[in-house]
């Protein structure tokens, strides 16, 4: 492997996980549908969860502009019929903040976190958090909630830039201002094949992929041929980094 300058990780399933069976996309669907018609602003749950849908999965179609999920409640009201209100306004906070503090209390350490950036940090290695995260205070809470925040040189979350991965601008921004004289000396870890490793490739660095090797062909289309040589590794979690960086 090419001698690495600067080491980037993904936030979610790489170094922290959601525990589904606390967050459940469809339940805080629910309660944000009942929310609105509990206050009167009655809407089909079919149209509105199709509304906000549409809105959830602009995102991550080019050119992977990053919008808030408050933001986007607002947007789906209005497209909705409702023209801006205090109560509304009201309501879409009531939503979000369920949805913000169902998701941080989601969370959950990995095993391998603590120790593998601390050995990556006593190595001198540069390490920057690349997360796709519309709303950087709520990144910010969980990286404080598990005392993580002091191994990061950098952090960025793509509510911060605008974008989110794979776009090349999430990864400009991130290692903007650190000392690489080379793109081929960032490396970049994350688990999603269209998001982490499709961005740090285009963007012209390193990647190394947390990945089932079993499930790969149900998660990757025909790019997958293309790019597979360019990937240094697929591991099924970061405590095998161990065997890539310290052996």
């Amino acid at each position: 492997m090419t001698k690495i300058d600067i080491v980037s990780f993904d936030l979610f399933d790489t170094l922290v996980y959601v525990d589904e069976k606390k967050y459940i996309p469809e339940q805080l669907m629910q309660f944000a549908w009942n929310k609105f018609n509990d206050n009167s602003f009655e809407i089909a749950y079919s149209i509105f969860k199709k509304t906000l849908q549409e809105k959830l999965e602009n995102r991550l179609k080019p050119p992977f502009k990053e919008e808030n999920y408050n933001s986007m409640l607002h947007q789906s009201m209005k497209d909705l019929g409702f023209e801006k209100s205090e109560k509304l306004s009201r309501v879409i906070n009531e939503v979000d903040e369920n949805y913000t503090s169902t998701f941080i209390d989601s969370c959950y350490l990995h095993t391998h976190t603590i120790n593998t950036l601390k050995k990556l940090k006593d190595k001198n290695y540069k390490i920057v958090l690349t997360s796709d995260l519309s709303r950087a205070s709520t990144g910010h809470l969980i990286l404080e909630k598990y005392n993580l925040k002091k191994y990061f040189n950098k952090i960025t979350f793509s509510g911060e830039v605008g974008y989110r991965k794979p776009s090349t601008e999430i990864f400009s921004y991130s290692l903007d201002g650190l000392p690489l004289t080379s793109r081929q000396k960032v490396i970049h870890i994350g688990d999603n094949f269209y998001t982490d490793i499709l961005g740090i490739l285009e963007f012209g660095g390193e990647a190394i992929w947390l990945q089932d090797t079993e499930k790969i062909d149900e998660l990757v289309d025909d790019r997958y041929s293309n790019y597979k040589s360019r990937i240094k590794a697929i591991i099924q979690h970061i405590g095998q980094l161990d065997g890539i960086f310290f052996s």
